[in-house]
């Protein structure tokens, strides 16, 4: 009898129920895609700060010792990095195009020259700290603009997947109520009383 109530309810719930499990679903999808855009944020502020500090030290070790392979590593960095894409939200690409930018002008303005004058003394001046300042402070800002971005779209997210789960949660409650609580009555099956049988008197 509770199975056939059950059967008789189901179909109240079983589209919304659909549809929570649906959303709830889309959530989790948004959870996943803002702890993705987080760690692609990461990995791309520490590519340019390791890549500009590589091609501090190249530059300082052949202006320093003379060696060709430091000169020779250095150009290859800067066209490898050429080739490096990333993906990022939009704020964040603009702070990391504004740090490559000004790595890309301190290689050319101050670095390569240096390189022409074998001048080591170049890498401590007041203006190549100054570049690297601004490129430290672009990097900073594409970690805190990731983050934020980021941070923004999981805190959605989680809020959007717990109202969810306790719509769900509402629905099955709703659910065993109906089920709990149908006023229908029950019909007991009409028993036929059998006839008594009357004594069969044998004459003698």
């Amino acid at each position: 009898m509770i199975l056939e109530k059950i059967k008789s309810k189901l179909w109240l719930i079983s589209i919304p129920v659909a549809i929570a499990a649906l959303l709830s679903m889309s959530a989790i999808k948004d959870i996943e895609d803002a702890h993705v855009e987080l760690d692609n944020g990461k990995r791309t502020a520490y590519y340019l700060r390791t890549s500009t500090d590589s091609l501090t030290y190249l530059a300082i070790a052949y202006t320093a010792t003379g060696k060709e392979k430091f000169i020779n590593e250095f150009n290859s960095h800067l066209e490898r990095r050429k080739q490096m894409k990333f993906d990022i939200v939009p704020e964040g690409m603009i702070y990391y195009n504004e740090g490559l930018s000004l790595s890309n002008e301190l290689a050319s303005v101050i670095e390569a020259p240096a390189f022409k004058a074998m001048n080591d003394t170049a890498f401590f001046t007041d203006q190549y700290l100054s570049y690297k300042t601004r490129i430290i402070s672009s990097i900073e800002h594409l970690r805190d603009v990731t983050y934020e971005k980021s941070n923004d779209k999981l805190q959605r997210a989680v809020l959007e997947l717990n109202i969810y789960i306790y719509f769900l949660i509402l629905l099955l409650l709703g659910l065993v109520v109906l089920i709990r609580f149908d006023k229908q009555p029950i019909i007991k099956p009409v028993r036929k009383k059998k006839p008594i049988k009357k004594p069969i008197k044998i004459k003698k």
